[in-house]
């Protein structure tokens, strides 16, 4: 266990954390796999616990929140690089065909 120092919100779950003694700031005593963990964290007798039904909570807040704008912005990019890729893939097939036709015709004479 670690000495941290927390400060929580209306509904008792930490909401900041340091390692920094600062006013405002209460000391706890909490796992290091705990710090910085927010909203999911209550204070029991000065240990840090984590409460199991608020994480499920904020986990399901987390899936049921639409993506940012940036993360459609990204998502569109990973897409658009991935057709961009089949396309390069698409076209390289295309011109090893084109050669081979090329090197057949000439083979043949008729070019």
């Amino acid at each position: 266990m670690e000495t941290y120092y927390v400060t929580y919100n209306k509904t008792g779950f930490i909401d900041n954390w340091t390692t920094e003694k600062i006013d405002g700031f209460l000391p706890i005593q909490s796992e290091p796999a705990l710090f910085t963990v927010l909203n999911c964290v209550r204070v029991v007798d000065g240990i840090a616990v984590m409460d199991q039904s608020q994480l499920e909570r904020e986990k399901e807040a987390y899936w049921q929140t639409p993506p940012s704008d940036l993360e459609v912005v990204q998502q569109e990019n990973a897409h658009l690089l991935l057709y961009s890729a089949e396309l390069e893939a698409v076209i390289q097939q295309s011109q090893r065909e084109d050669a081979e036709l090329l090197f057949v015709l000439a083979e043949k004479g008729v070019l």
